[in-house]
């Protein structure tokens, strides 16, 4: 009863596309066929994951997608819910939070934030994606000069993604932690500042990558919200060095500003005669106003130098100012310029924004102290396949702890 009941569901939600034009009758057709050959439990799986498909997307060609892709996991034996199974190696502490690092008893992870759900990588379409490139540039003989990203997550069985409120991709240099981010950034078409490595195959390898968006409490599509952008640490050194050049440039105005004050104030009267004269007669009115110091005159023309802090201190007032609520936003490594005690400022107010001000948050790290921010869903890339691994587990993570067990009896001295 519960399979017929999954079933039903599914085809209603395909009849409810058709009515709102969102799928065609050779689309709808295309769906539903596959349930023809298969047994109970396979019309089962099928229908629950075409399910969510269809209720939180409105484009044809991403439901096909996504329901090939499906099948494709089905005859492999794949776990559809894309979680690990418990691995030989793992311990018992490993196998106790397999997806997050651990939460308070009474604290939970909220969907409520997430407006990502999942994010497919093309991987087993990568020969067909290159030979339509090469076919593109040269016919029979075409080839590709750069086929960056593909092979990258291929050869780290890295096919689908699922997020949790905080999502974080770690691994060494070259791993694809940045590319991962920037694909995700460009395939939901975020707001971004900084120039991103691109190459002839990127635009192609991203429009083929689909994904699925979160729902709200009463089961309906959500969408990433408006101001959601990409963040990476270029992004940050421009705005600290924009603090100093703009103080820089304000100082010398301001010093102007000062030598012109006796000038305007005693000096002739400037005469008006058309409004090329009119920004000097301005200062002149404002140096002569017996309610404006000299102080006051040149914080008035030449603005106030913003105080700098150290670069830390900068980088952390960046996203203070940066992150709003109920929004997405890829960060790419936000621990540089930042000390370890900054980072674990930056960790308590990336977790205030995703628990408290439904923020989704991904990212791309080594610190350990955003590595084990709390309920973060941790993608380990420097394993093949990529698994989900508790942040304490991690290389980085190790080699910290290491470190000081080899030191411990430093910390005892008084």
């Amino acid at each position: 009863m519960e399979n017929e009941d999954k079933l039903y569901r599914f085809m209603r939600e395909i009849k409810r596309l058709q009515g709102k034009q969102c799928l065609s009758e050779a689309g709808a057709e295309q769906l539903a066929k596959p349930l023809a050959g298969m047994n109970e439990k396979q019309q089962d799986e099928y229908a629950q994951e075409m399910i969510s498909v269809l209720k939180s997307s409105q484009d044809e060609a991403e439901m096909l997608l996504r329901s090939q892709m499906c099948l494709q996991l089905m005859a492999e034996g794949a776990v559809m819910e894309g979680i690990d199974e418990p691995q030989a190696g793992d311990t018992q502490e490993e196998r106790e939070y397999p997806l997050l690092n651990p939460l308070p008893p009474d604290e939970g992870v909220s969907d409520l934030g997430v407006y990502l759900s999942e994010f497919m990588l093309p991987i087993r379409r990568e020969e067909q994606l290159l030979a339509e490139l090469g076919a593109h540039n040269g016919g029979a003989f075409g080839y590709v000069d750069n086929p960056y990203p593909c092979g990258l997550f291929s050869s780290r069985e890295l096919e689908r993604i699922t997020f949790q409120p905080i999502t974080v991709f770690y691994g060494g240099n070259g791993s694809g932690k940045s590319t991962l981010l920037n694909l995700i950034a460009n395939r939901l078409e975020l707001n971004r500042v900084a120039p991103y490595n691109s190459g002839e195959m990127f635009d192609r390898y991203k429009d083929a990558c689909a994904y699925l968006l979160g729902h709200d409490e009463e089961g309906f599509s959500l969408r990433i919200p408006s101001g959601s952008r990409i963040i990476t640490s270029d992004d940050v050194f421009d705005y600290m060095l924009t603090m100093r050049t703009r103080n820089e440039e304000i100082s010398e105005d301001r010093q102007e500003a000062g030598n012109s004050y006796a000038g305007l104030k005693f000096g002739e009267s400037v005469k008006f005669r058309g409004m090329e004269d009119y920004e000097a007669l301005r200062l002149q009115v404002l140096a002569r106003s017996k309610s404006v110091s000299r102080r006051q005159f040149i914080r008035r023309t030449a603005g106030e130098e913003v105080p700098l802090c150290s670069n830390g201190e900068t980088a952390l007032q960046y996203f203070r100012a940066k992150v709003k609520s109920k929004t997405l936003y890829c960060l790419d490594e936000p621990e540089n310029s930042l000390s370890p005690a900054k980072q674990l400022e930056l960790a308590e107010l990336l977790e205030k924004r995703a628990y408290e001000e439904e923020c989704q948050l991904i990212l791309a790290t080594h610190s350990p102290f955003l590595l084990a921010m709390k309920g973060a869903r941790v993608y380990d890339l420097d394993t093949a396949p990529v698994r989900v691994r508790p942040w304490w587990k991690l290389e980085h993570s190790r080699i910290y702890y290491d470190f000081f067990q080899k030191h411990s009896k430093l910390f005892e001295i008084e």
